[in-house]
């Protein structure tokens, strides 16, 4: 869990919340994040344009395992906007308020 946030005072505050990072979670659970099956492959993903806010100092989920993903898709928009300072919960600044910007974009873009 330390790798969620990179604020130390957020990370104290998440870790202590049992309804957040100080959670236990069933080894089932976790276990079935190894077996997930996609019910529609990337390369056959049409279903609507995508935007990646990806965290640029995110230690948990790195850019290039969303671009292992998001690298076939191509008969839709894919959208990728790096948040700096931010990781895994992008909370810090400038991150969180280019992903606000980032996210209120893309929706106008696709929804006129």
């Amino acid at each position: 869990m330390s790798a969620l946030v990179n604020d130390k005072t957020a990370l104290t505050i998440m870790t202590r919340d049992r309804t957040s990072a100080g959670n236990r979670v069933p080894i089932q659970f976790l276990a079935s994040y190894l077996d997930y099956r996609s019910a529609v492959k990337p390369a056959h993903f049409d279903a609507c344009p995508i935007l990646l806010a990806q965290p640029a100092e995110d230690r948990w989920s790195p850019l290039h395992s969303s671009q292992l993903v998001l690298s076939p898709i191509t008969a839709v928009p894919v959208h990728t906007v790096m948040l700096d300072n931010a990781g895994h919960y992008p909370i810090e600044e400038p991150g969180l308020t280019q992903m606000q910007n980032a996210i209120a974009e893309f929706v106008m873009k696709y929804t006129q």
